[in-house]
């Protein structure tokens, strides 16, 4: 009998280009299966139908922001135990809080998350 190995899947949800470059590299040799979207509308529609591993989500974007990436997963049952990491440029408390009541599993600044934090994240949650 064939061992057959899966890769863990994520949704990277994020309308900055340069972050799917930076971080999307760094994953994907860690041997992770990224799917991409540009904002939180798009990102909600391929979490539904792909039913990734772990979600990955800016949270200030256009056409609907990771606030609601994260409220919206957590209400949908087939969805609600999915990992959940969020990140922004915002750096205030409020938005950490926000996040996490939501039901982020962790959030962080993107200007303090090397690509290579996020990796050992990754593997920490899934």
């Amino acid at each position: 009998m064939e061992t057959v190995f899966h890769k863990k899947s994520i949704v990277f949800i994020d309308d900055n280009l340069l972050m799917w470059d930076v971080y999307g590299k760094k994953i994907i040799t860690a041997n992770f299966q990224i799917t991409f979207a540009r904002n939180g509308k798009e990102g909600y529609k391929k979490i539904t139908t792909l039913k990734p591993d772990l979600i990955i989500t800016d949270l200030v974007m256009p056409k609907e922001d990771g606030y609601y990436v994260i409220e919206k997963v957590r209400a949908n049952k087939e969805t609600a135990s999915t990992k959940i990491i969020a990140f922004s440029d915002l750096n205030n408390e409020e938005d950490v809080s926000e996040a996490k009541r939501l039901g982020a599993n962790d959030v962080f600044s993107k200007s303090q998350l090397t690509p290579e934090m996020l990796v050992d994240e990754i593997k920490n949650m899934i």
